[in-house]
């Protein structure tokens, strides 16, 4: 009669425990992986950002509009003082990103008009914040807008 073989109960669990070791030190760097995935994403939309800033303005240049103060619409897209406002309608649109299944907007407007945008329905420890032109009567410098990486979403300066 033939004898089968198997693994015994010691090698089975020595085959467990180094698959548990190797799964712990994996972890951390796929962790890293995803965290450097968001991010590029974000850069990603930071240079969209860059690049609808120069080319709104001068869309608005070229229509003899720079001077106009306030709101106004070109192109479809929201503007103010001659860029693209800080709202969905305004550098959403000239970036081609809106609020909803892939993007959320977050605003606010004291003092110096900023938004936070950030990957929809993940949780990401960064997010992207456009700041718009100063307000009208606001003491802040009048600045073109500008648009930074921030790592902690919730830490918005308004001042």
């Amino acid at each position: 009669m033939k004898q089968l073989k198997g693994f015994t109960l010691i090698e089975m669990v020595a085959v467990m425990v180094m698959l548990s070791l190797l799964a712990v030190m994996a972890a951390p760097k796929l962790i890293n992986m995803r965290e450097d995935a968001e991010l590029a994403v974000l850069q990603g939309l930071k240079a969209a950002v860059d690049g609808a800033i120069l080319t709104v303005s001068s869309k608005v240049i070229l229509a003899g509009l720079e001077d106009n103060v306030g709101t106004q619409k070109v192109n479809g897209i929201d503007l103010y003082k001659g860029y693209p406002s800080v709202s969905e309608s305004g550098i959403g649109v000239a970036v081609g990103i809106n609020d909803g299944d892939d993007w959320e907007f977050d605003g606010t407007t004291i003092n110096h008009p900023e938004i936070k945008i950030r990957a929809a329905n993940q949780v990401s420890k960064y997010c992207l914040i456009y700041r718009g032109v100063p307000l009208a009567g606001s003491k802040q410098p009048n600045l073109p807008p500008s648009s930074r990486i921030v790592e902690d979403c919730g830490a918005i300066t308004t001042s």
